[in-house]
């Protein structure tokens, strides 16, 4: 049986960060098993605007949901990267730094050391973010958008749009400027709120995704020490002795239709994501004894908080005509020839055009205004304590969220805007992004950025090769429903303000789902009818202390197993303030200084 130092289960976002880093040591024997292939030569991998072709094919899990109750028992699909790179192989570029109260507050639960200021480098080591050109900032209006600190220097290449010749973005920024939701702070340090447009991982020299296979793996796959190996589908971790000394010594894995086993002379390190690792540790025998007994499957560690606390934030919107003469990237959305050559064209020629950008080019961070009165402020406490969901984290969460929501400097939701319709009501990523109308389109889109409904992932059986059970259990909480709606609301006063109105077609059709709603039920039933993940699932095996909900310490070391830790999206207890990349690598990079700190 062959034997490695540290083998790492998912070689996905946090998982080639922590194998790189651990293999910097010649001497340490580091193995990555990934259930995916190896996609680097893929030229829809490498395109930024490829994502959608990459939806709902070998490379993606696909998952589906449990029928929705907060969203008329509507099954949607999850998409999630089955590759080399995992969900930054197949995700839509988007690069943005959450808060610092976001980061902050995972402290605030029981994590020392885990707060902003000690997290902060790791985001700088990370990633490098190019600062634009002077033409690209006066497209963008990104005046004092960016701290002049220069921190940035790692292998993720970071880049803000170029040549973006669309007058959406700027008119974007000066519109909410007008109603009073300008942009503050940078967005390179944790302090931005309002509106700006965001980078994204991508390389502004190549024009191709930047993502954890091309930059943590491929320079450094020539090691002797790093072996990865693909295909590789794990069916549990192997362990020797009984709870509480149990020691995690190896993992077994189906490779080429045979099943193997290595061993660990260090670690096994679960790095397969929110929805994979927790399945990981259920089939080993971590998780609740009602659950493992069920399927038959001898319980090693005791511990119901596996899966659960998982928290997921939900999109929706409206697509909006626009005025004659404008032009959007719907002709991609239709598949028209002639929009596909040119936009191809441009990219091979110069690398240019629609293709080598991301699809969301503005944002903005908000709050609900009304909410910050202290009649709001009142009607938040009351939707507080309304309904009690069952994650045992709640009465912490909620002292976290309330004044998020309530700080006029922080924000409750984030609007995105891009320049093509969407096909709300889909149920599935990719069904979002086809454009079935024959008219141009903007869409505006809301994301509720820390929903207190949470849900769960457990196993289905002791097969390791069906999928897990997952229920997101989205707008269960009613304070989520209100403050979606609030959201979505406000697109009435953003489309109807100069100068964006402007670039609107008078009378414009909206999308299929859309109906004109008359007051805030009216939003909810249309967010019940039209919403979707925004692809990032968190917490399912929290670090937080045991009794709170916890399945992993502040050392990221599984409650009651030695020599077995999880390092992914799942040990963060709350939902970042930003879509997850950044935070993911982050805590990659933070996790293999705690690893290399504990063999010194």
């Amino acid at each position: 049986m062959a034997i490695f130092d540290f083998i790492i289960i998912g070689g996905g976002t946090s998982g080639l960060v922590v194998a790189n880093r651990l293999s910097e040591n010649p001497e340490t024997k580091v193995l990555v098993l990934e259930a995916g292939d190896n996609y680097l030569e893929n030229q829809f991998v490498n395109l930024p605007a490829g994502w959608p072709t990459l939806l709902e094919t070998g490379k993606d899990w696909d998952f589906t949901t449990a029928p929705q109750k907060g969203l008329n028992d509507r099954v949607m699909t999850l998409p999630q990267g089955k590759a080399l790179g995992g969900s930054s192989a197949i995700n839509s570029c988007v690069f943005t730094i959450p808060s610092q109260a976001s980061i902050n507050a995972w402290a605030s639960l029981g994590n020392v050391g885990w707060d902003w200021k000690t997290l902060a480098p790791y985001f700088y080591k990370s990633h490098t973010l190019h600062k634009p050109s002077d033409a690209d900032v006066e497209q963008l209006g990104l005046y004092n958008k960016l701290s002049t600190e220069g921190k940035s220097s790692g292998p993720i290449q970071v880049s803000f749009p170029s040549d973006l010749n669309s007058p959406f973005q700027k008119a974007w920024n000066e519109t909410f400027d007008k109603l009073g939701y300008g942009f503050k702070g940078n967005i390179d340090n944790g302090t931005a709120v309002g509106a700006y447009s965001p980078p994204a991982a991508i390389d502004p020299t190549t024009k191709t995704r930047s993502y954890a296979a091309k930059t943590y793996y491929e320079p450094v796959k020539e090691r002797t020490n790093l072996t990865v190996v693909t295909g590789a589908a794990v069916t549990k971790i192997l362990f020797e002795g009984e709870s509480p000394k149990l020691v995690a010594i190896g993992v077994e894995f189906a490779h080429e239709k045979t099943l193997k086993s290595y061993k660990a002379s260090k670690e096994v390190i679960v790095a397969a994501g929110a929805i994979q690792s927790p399945k990981v540790l259920e089939l080993s025998g971590i998780g609740s004894p009602n659950i493992l007994e069920s399927y038959g499957i001898p319980v090693r560690v005791a511990n119901a908080n596996v899966g659960e606390n998982l928290q997921d934030p939900i999109i929706s919107g409206v697509s909006f005509e626009v005025a004659d003469g404008i032009e959007t990237i719907d002709g991609l959305g239709r598949g028209e020839p002639e929009a596909l050559g040119k936009a191809m064209n441009e990219y091979m020629t110069t690398q240019s055009g629609p293709f080598g950008r991301a699809a969301v080019n503005s944002t903005s961070i908000l709050p609900v205004n009304e909410l910050q009165t202290e009649n709001g402020r009142e009607e938040i406490h009351k939707l507080l304590n309304t309904a009690h969901p069952a994650a045992p984290t709640d009465p912490a969460y909620h002292k976290v969220v309330r004044p998020l929501i309530e700080d006029p400097e922080q924000g409750s939701g984030l609007l995105f805007m891009y320049s093509a319709q969407a096909n709300f009501g889909a149920n599935s990523a990719k069904g979002l992004a086809l454009a079935e109308m024959p008219e141009n389109f903007v869409t505006v889109s809301a994301m509720l950025l820390n929903p207190l409904s949470t849900g769960h992932v457990h196993i289905s059986s002791a097969n390791p090769d069906d999928m897990p059970a997952l229920d997101f259990k989205y707008l269960t909480h009613p304070l989520d429903a209100d403050l979606m709606a609030r959201h979505i609301q406000l697109l009435d006063k953003i489309t109807t303000t100069e100068p964006f109105v402007s670039l609107l077609k008078p009378n414009g059709k909206r999308n299929k789902m859309y109906a004109p709603w008359k007051g805030l039920e009216d939003v909810k039933q249309y967010i019940r009818k039209t919403a979707l993940s925004n692809w990032h699932p968190v917490a399912t095996c929290s670090m937080l202390p045991k009794e709170n909900g916890g399945v992993v310490g502040t050392d990221l070391v599984v409650y009651g197993v030695k020599n077995l830790r999880v390092v992914d999206a799942s040990i963060m207890p709350l939902s970042p303030r930003s879509n997850i990349q950044s935070a993911v690598y982050a805590v990659a990079e933070r996790a293999a200084d705690i690893i290399k700190s504990a063999y010194q």
